[in-house]
Formats: C-alpha cells, structure tokens, sequence
C-alpha cells in the first residue's frame, strides 16, 4: 500500500540566530539543508523504522553533501555514546539492543534523497546506498538547474562507470 506523509523541517530555530533579514533568498538556500540531518537523526534514533521496516521515505530538496559524513557520525554516537541515545523504552527496559540495525543501515535501506547541483553526489556515491540518490533540476525555484541541467549533469557524471 502506498502512502504519503509530507514532513517539513523547519529552519526556525537556525534562521532565528542569523543577523540577515526575514528571510531573504540567500538566508533560506544556505540554512534549509541543515534542518533535514536533525530530523532524520529524530527518526532513526527514536525507533521509527523498527516500527514500520518497509517504510521508505524520500527526502526532497535536501541535497546529498551531508550524508556520507552524518551516517558516519550517527553510527558512532550510537557505538561509543549508549548513555546518551536516548531510544525506545521497550529496548531499554528488556536489555535489547536500542535499534535492530546501526543507524546508517537505515539510510541505506530505508531513506532515498533528491539532490541538483550537487557533486559530492557523484564523488561520494560509493560511501552509501547510489540506487537511493535521485536527481531533480528543482525548476522553477532559484537554485535549479534548469535550463542548464544536461550541462550540470554532463559535467557532473563524466568520470561514472556505465552502473
């Protein structure tokens, strides 16, 4: 069964504590990405895939630059810091494992995101899950690709394999 839950993470907080303002175009493009790791953390960390396994998401419009090293950091919060992850209460009182995977399995597995002009999704594309990247030009907003997205692409992809 398919279904759609649109979840937005909000830059408030991070758009509050910058001196630029309300809101002008160069304060959301810089600050919006940010939002997107502290809310996948939230999911991961509270059990959300154990609970539903084949649930996969899509994360729009939130690049891919910070996967690589957020999955390398979230799995070692989760090995060298048990203390402070904080997680379903049912695991912690049975003396189970708090998830049923380390956390960058559930990228892997679960969690697909949408990137433009974007390189470090095409140099780092081995460092995690490639067939969950997806490509969008973000037409007609300011930082699409269009109408240069063959251009982007073309110059971006030239050094992949045919895979």
């Amino acid at each position: 069964m398919a279904s759609r839950l649109r979840l937005i993470a909000s830059t408030a907080p991070l758009l509050e504590s910058v001196s630029v303002p309300s809101r002008p175009p160069q304060k959301t493009y810089t600050f919006a990405p940010n939002s997107t790791p502290r809310s996948m953390a939230r999911m991961v960390f509270s059990g959300f895939f154990d609970r539903w396994p084949n649930l996969k998401i899509i994360l729009k419009e939130g690049g891919f630059w910070w996967m690589p090293e957020f999955q390398a950091r979230v799995d070692d919060f989760y090995l060298n810091h048990p203390g402070d992850v904080q997680l379903v209460e049912r695991k912690l009182e049975t003396g189970k494992k708090f998830l049923d995977k380390m956390p960058s399995e559930y990228f892997a597995e679960n969690i697909y995101t949408t990137f433009q002009d974007d390189w470090t999704a095409f140099r780092f594309a081995d460092s995690m899950n490639w067939r969950r990247l997806m490509w969008a030009n973000d037409f007609p907003h300011s930082d699409s690709t269009w109408p240069w997205s063959k251009d982007v692409l073309d110059t971006q992809t030239a050094n992949l394999s045919e895979e």
